[in-house]
């Protein structure tokens, strides 16, 4: 039997971001420590959640190319491609554990001989090969979608980020629909020619992206992800508004 990953919980962002913010809050209290950016990501998985994290060739054991991470339930293992810049690993890493915390229990009440996500069988009779759940880069399910929000949200907190976008900018940062949407088409792998006279406000968001990570400290975070998370937030955006951000 096996679990489609569109099918999973109707969930907001908000409710998503929540439970990152939750998972901070507890890991830190359990392990006696203050958790604030550059989140250590490993540190939750392993020492608070009790994920083992292995790095292999997943593109060569698999044969996919843009597999970045599996996470093997009952094994309780997470397993990264190292091939991955440090940015990309950790939120790879922070994906595996936002299905860890998200859906893992999607797989009770499944036959427990034959338990699935993301429509990879995970047989868990005795002496059978285990098999993980695989995360796809190009993978648009909505528990992946869910996944990528947790990410964010864990390794990238809102209140963190809005506090060092606030050190820099008294208002939100606007710059025309073009080139968010060049971006965007960059980070879902199509390639979206950028117009000569759009060439310098790109540069002028990337700099703002890198004022924001020195601020923040988001050094375990790729400048990609992080512009992503600020456009999310309504801090770089192509509306009008430029109310201050609280």
């Amino acid at each position: 039997m096996f679990f489609d990953m569109n099918a999973v919980p109707a969930l907001k962002r908000t409710q998503v971001e929540k439970c990152a913010e939750n998972l901070i809050l507890e890991a830190g209290q359990a392990l006696g420590i203050t958790l604030y950016p550059p989140i250590d990501v490993e540190l939750i998985a392993d020492n608070h959640l009790g994920l083992q994290i292995v790095y292999d060739d997943l593109y060569q054991k698999y044969g996919v190319p843009d597999l970045h991470g599996a996470l093997f339930i009952p094994k309780r293992e997470i397993i990264v491609h190292d091939g991955l810049p440090a940015g990309r690993r950790n939120f790879t890493i922070s994906h595996e554990v936002g299905h860890w915390v998200l859906h893992r229990h999607l797989i009770q009440g499944i036959d427990p001989n034959q338990v699935s996500l993301l429509g990879m069988a995970i047989d868990i009779t005795p002496h059978a090969e285990i098999k993980p759940t695989l995360c796809r880069d190009s993978d648009k399910a909505w528990g992946e979608r869910q996944a990528d929000w947790f990410a964010a949200a864990l390794i990238m907190p809102t209140k963190a980020v809005r506090s060092a976008f606030n050190r820099c900018f008294i208002h939100s940062q606007v710059f025309k629909k073009d080139i968010l949407e060049s971006f965007y088409a960059g980070y879902s792998g199509a390639e979206l020619p950028v117009k000569p006279e759009l060439a310098e406000e790109r540069w002028q968001m990337l700099e703002i992206v890198n004022q924001v990570s020195d601020a923040g400290n988001f050094t375990n975070v790729s400048r990609d992800a992080l512009r992503v998370r600020l456009t999310t937030l309504g801090l770089i955006t192509s509306k009008s508004n430029q109310a201050r951000i609280l």
